[in-house]
C-alpha cells in the first residue's frame, strides 16, 4: 500500500514536471516609456493563457530594432517611434502591428521651486541621442528652432533619469511624451505642445517566431480590460 502511494506520488510530480515543460516561452521586449502598463497588461495576459511562459526584457525601442535587425529571437516588441522599425533588415522581420495610443511630444515645466538639494539645478532635459524623444524632439526643433533650448542642456541617459530630472525638480524644463504629464500633473505643466511621434506606441510580431502566441496577445490588447488598463497607467485619457 505504501509502495503503491509512493509510486503515485513519483508519476504526479514527473507529470506536473512535464507539464511545466511544455510551457511555451514567449519572449516580449518593451519600451520604458510603457512604464507598468506592459508588466500588468502581460500579468493579465497570462491569466488567461497560463500555458504561455511570458519573459519580458525592458530596454529602449532603438535597442529593441538594432537587436531584431542582428536576428535577437524577440517574439513580441512594444515599440515607440515607428520610424526605428522601418528599416527593411527590421521591417522584414516583423508583421500584425498594433496602435495602442498616439503620443505627443511636449515641452514641459516643473511646478514650484527646483529641488534645493540639487546645486545648480535648472536648465532643459532632452534623452540620450537616438532615442524615440530625442528624435522627436529634434525634428521638432528644424521646425520651430525658437524651441531649441537656449539654456543648459542636461542629457538623460535612460527612462528613469528622465523622468526624475523632472519630476523631482533636477531641471526647469524638458522634452518628454505627453503621458508623463498626465502621471505627474501635481509636479508638472506644460509649455508647449510638439508633434506627434511617428505611430506613437505601437506593437509589432516577430513572424518568424511564435506568430499564434503574438496574434493571441494582440487579440488581448484590444479588449476593454487592457484599454481600462491603458486609462489607469495614463496611457489614454
Amino acid at each position: 500500500m505504501i509502495r503503491a502511494s509512493i509510486l503515485s506520488l513519483i508519476t504526479l510530480a514527473i507529470a506536473l514536471i512535464g507539464c511545466h515543460k511544455q510551457k511555451r516561452e514567449f519572449v516580449v521586449f518593451s519600451d520604458p516609456w510603457y512604464g507598468d502598463f506592459v508588466r500588468d497588461a502581460l500579468n493579465a495576459f497570462n491569466e488567461v493563457h497560463p500555458e504561455v511562459n511570458v519573459i519580458l526584457h525592458v530596454r529602449s525601442s532603438e535597442v529593441i530594432a538594432q537587436r531584431i535587425s542582428l536576428g535577437d529571437p524577440i517574439d513580441y516588441i512594444f515599440a515607440l517611434d515607428s520610424t526605428l522599425f522601418s528599416k527593411e533588415s527590421v521591417r522584414s522581420r516583423l508583421t500584425k502591428s498594433l496602435e495602442l495610443a498616439p503620443v505627443l511630444m511636449v515641452k514641459v515645466r516643473v511646478k514650484g521651486p527646483l529641488n534645493e538639494n540639487i546645486p545648480g539645478a535648472g536648465g532643459s532635459m532632452l534623452e540620450a541621442s537616438d532615442r524615440p524623444t530625442r528624435r522627436a524632439a529634434e525634428n521638432w526643433f528644424l521646425s520651430d528652432p525658437d524651441l531649441r533650448p537656449s539654456d543648459s542642456i542636461i542629457i538623460a541617459n535612460f527612462y528613469a533619469q528622465a523622468r526624475d530630472y523632472l519630476v523631482n525638480g533636477w531641471v526647469r524644463f524638458g522634452f518628454a511624451p505627453d503621458l508623463l504629464l498626465r502621471q505627474y500633473p501635481d509636479e508638472l505643466e506644460i509649455v508647449e505642445e510638439g508633434p506627434e511621434i511617428p505611430g506613437g506606441l505601437r506593437t509589432y510580431i516577430h513572424k518568424q517566431h511564435k506568430e499564434e502566441e503574438g496574434s493571441s496577445l494582440s487579440e488581448f490588447l484590444m479588449t476593454e480590460k487592457c484599454r481600462r488598463l491603458l486609462v489607469d497607467h495614463k496611457i489614454i485619457k
